[in-house]
């Protein structure tokens, strides 16, 4: 069986009920909720006790420098968001009660798959019609409040504020370096392991994620030997070659040390 929500992806959208349990919950930002979850993930275990936070996005406001009407609105936001994300939990619970209701729970293996985590294309101010996004249309903040009410309903395809991701796109050469012109390199060259050896890797970044899990520290220029190395490594084992127009399977990222 094939199960597959719409949940966590836009729009986001859930009955308005599931959305109002969350009244008030996120009121006092992204920025305070973000060290609230940071605290819980450590109470958890999820991340090691020594981690560091990583730095606040510069693209990202700070929530104290918000209006009252900006702060409403990316508050509604997120509680659609955690409206949706409940009522998605719910009903997946229900269908794990029917397989263990019909004895089948303990013939089935759940797998979970997920595209990513959660997308900043809502832009800063958030948005009641993605496609604007998918169009290159910035998103107006007053056209926004007005769909306050019914935002999460079917009549607009709604995203919240990339507050609540703490993350925001940035424009990215395929090839290390800034800039094709950089790389020396033209659009759609295919990329191997002989030419990723003669480039600078200035446009990479690298983590040792068993120590530094929270991406604080970047370690490209300390290990670039060892970073264009493993560049390398990863072009050779895709199955098809890659180009340098973004469309291949190897885009700039970031990789863990080998242990």
């Amino acid at each position: 069986m094939y199960f597959c929500p719409g949940a966590q992806h836009a729009p986001h959208h859930v009955p308005r009920e599931w959305a109002d349990k969350y009244k008030g919950q996120f009121d006092k930002g992204w920025d305070h909720y973000r060290e609230e979850t940071f605290r819980r993930q450590k109470e958890l275990g999820v991340i090691p006790q020594n981690t560091v936070m990583s730095r606040h996005d510069p693209d990202v406001q700070d929530w104290d420098s918000l209006s009252d009407d900006e702060r409403k609105l990316y508050a509604r936001m997120m509680e659609v968001f955690a409206g949706f994300l409940e009522h998605t939990d719910h009903y997946l619970g229900e269908l794990i009660q029917f397989l263990k209701d019909i004895g089948e729970y303990d013939n089935t293996l759940i797998m979970l798959v997920s595209d990513n985590g959660s997308s900043a294309e809502g832009g800063p101010t958030g948005s009641v019609n993605e496609n604007k996004f998918f169009n290159n249309v910035p998103d107006n903040l007053e056209q926004n409040l007005k769909a306050l009410e019914d935002i999460g309903g079917p009549k607009y395809f709604n995203h919240f504020s990339w507050g609540w991701t703490h993350a925001g796109w940035r424009a990215v050469c395929p090839w290390p370096g800034t800039s094709f012109v950089e790389s020396g390199r033209a659009f759609g060259d295919e990329i191997t392991h002989d030419k990723l050896n003669a480039l600078d890797a200035s446009g990479w970044e690298l983590y040792n994620l068993v120590d530094d899990p929270a991406e604080t520290t970047d370690l490209a220029d300390q290990e670039k030997a060892r970073l264009i190395e493993m560049i390398g490594i990863s072009s050779e084992g895709e199955p098809r070659p890659i180009a340098a127009n973004g469309r291949g399977p190897q885009h700039p990222g970031h990789f863990l040390f080998p242990v």
